[in-house]
């Protein structure tokens, strides 16, 4: 454990660790109050986010206080242009995981 903490393996300032959390979350409530396509759609978007992480920084992952408003226009166009979503999907992605994300703070 100690070693995982010094190497910030599980390091819960990371997106993928907050992403991560919540798809387990939505996983274990699919079925009940959830649907399938709810839980789909979050690993979806963590799959989205992590191709534009690659692209656009040369990472694979992101420290949650360097996510500003700026990163986020930049993943509304790379939803846009490079995956071509319609306007209202690219938003209700966005709109979706900001509001779960201001739900932890």
């Amino acid at each position: 454990m100690l070693k995982k903490a010094y190497l910030a393996l599980e390091d819960e300032t990371k997106l993928s660790f907050q992403f991560t959390e919540q798809v387990k979350f939505f996983q274990s409530k699919t079925g009940k109050n959830i649907g399938s396509n709810t839980s789909f759609r979050y690993g979806l978007t963590w799959r989205r986010i992590q191709e534009f992480l690659e692209k656009e920084y040369n990472q694979s992952d992101i420290r949650m206080e360097q996510i500003t408003v700026g990163f986020l226009e930049k993943f509304h166009t790379y939803m846009r242009k490079d995956l071509l979503y319609k306007n209202n999907t690219a938003i209700i992605a966005q709109t979706w995981n900001t509001y779960n994300d201001s739900r932890q703070s």
